[in-house]
């Protein structure tokens, strides 16, 4: 990424003092083109929020400095040789042209009335030195007051500058928080989401788990049941057996008078009803046993 470069014009500048010049700034590699104007020396005169600079009353060399908005560690730097006007230079020959009128009236007083012109010259002296303390008096009372107001101008402006950023720092400060606070939003909606479809995807399957486990049990007692169904069966026919074959004995047995006109004398025994007795050796064959019946 880019750094931000910032360039002031013009970057050199001779001026008298008093005077005022417009200063432009340009930053590139940016959005905001927004400077803050500022000059380096306590006594080096004063610029406004727009780069208008006044030139301070005193002559010397002074700095004016551009710093960027969107980046306030970049600066450019632009350099002004404040002189004193014409005028004030002949008024300081006019001072000292009067100086050496005065030395020289002096030195006549002197030769003519030493004590009347001594006593005349220290009164001039004095009074010339009067207005000169006044006059200083009040030139440093004008500078002093000149400078204080571009101090209070200064800091207005610098006052000013920094309320701006910190108003810009503060929308982007809220911006980012409130981006932030959304994003952390969102995610907990997802988040809530998310653990609701895992609980029914567990609550689904717990329902599949038990009506696997329903059919299974369903099923074993089923089995349960035909087991005992078919134990109940053969049971039935193994009771049933017995009396089936008891029974087909006793139907398939002969009639007594056919034995009697079959079988020989000496194979009959009976008793005094007439009842005739098969021996034990000669039982009659009854047939085949009926399916179903046969063990």
């Amino acid at each position: 990424m880019p750094e931000v470069a910032v360039t002031i014009s013009p970057p050199e500048l001779n001026i008298f003092t008093g005077r005022a010049q417009q200063f432009t700034a340009t930053v590139t590699d940016t959005d905001n083109a927004a400077v803050s104007w500022s000059v380096q020396e306590p006594n080096g005169g004063s610029i406004n929020s727009s780069g208008l600079y006044v030139a301070p009353v005193v002559a010397g060399t002074f700095h004016i400095v551009a710093a960027s908005a969107a980046d306030p560690t970049r600066t450019a730097t632009a350099t002004v040789h404040v002189t004193l006007k014409p005028k004030e230079k002949e008024k300081d020959k006019d001072k000292e042209k009067d100086h050496k009128d005065f030395k020289e009236v002096d030195k006549e007083h002197k030769d003519k009335d030493k004590e009347k012109d001594f006593k005349d010259t220290k009164d001039k002296e004095k009074e010339f030195k009067d207005k000169e303390k006044d006059k200083e008096f009040k030139e440093k009372d004008k500078e002093y007051k000149d400078k204080e107001k571009d101090k209070e101008k200064e800091q207005k402006d610098k006052d000013k500058d920094s309320k701006e950023i910190k108003e810009i720092k503060e929308i982007k400060e809220k911006d980012f928080k409130e981006k932030d606070f959304k994003e952390k939003e969102q995610k907990e909606k997802e988040k809530e989401k998310e653990k609701e479809l895992k609980e029914k995807e567990k609550e689904k399957e717990k329902e599949k788990e038990k009506e696997a486990k329903e059919k299974e049990l369903k099923e074993k007692e089923k089995e349960k049941e035909k087991e005992k169904e078919k134990e109940q069966k053969d049971k039935e026919k193994d009771k049933d057996v017995p009396d089936k074959v008891h029974h087909l004995e006793t139907m398939a047995m002969p009639d007594a008078s056919v034995l009697a006109n079959e079988a020989p004398p000496e194979a009959l025994n009976g008793d005094a009803a007439g009842r005739a007795f098969i021996r034990s050796t000669e039982r009659p064959a009854i047939g085949p046993v009926p399916d179903g019946l046969a063990s």
